[in-house]
């Protein structure tokens, strides 16, 4: 995941990002934010094997992923982004394939 807006919103490392299943499910899944950088701009997740398999039924998927002003430790709020169709449509492809 990589925020693009590194002026202000940075992603939080004091919550995970949590997953979104069809309006339902919510799954909070491991984060790593970078370290590459003194911006706090991209994060990587894992997916469980539980998460990964209820995909296949999916029609949505939405990211919930916490941010907080630069050079502050209070979140200040939630990213919500849902997952583009061909990605999710892509994605259920390489995991039929698996």
């Amino acid at each position: 995941i990589k925020n693009n807006n590194d002026v202000s919103k940075m992603l939080s490392n004091f919550e995970d990002i949590k997953i979104k299943i069809d309006d339902g499910s919510l799954y909070s899944c491991p984060t790593t934010i970078s370290t590459l950088s003194d911006l706090t701009t991209q994060a990587t997740i894992l997916l469980d094997d539980k998460i990964i398999n209820s995909f296949a039924n999916t029609q949505k998927i939405t990211f919930q992923i916490p941010v907080f002003m630069e050079r502050s430790s209070i979140i200040e709020s939630y990213y919500h982004i849902e997952l583009p169709q061909p990605v999710l449509a892509e994605w259920k492809q390489v995991i039929a394939m698996e």
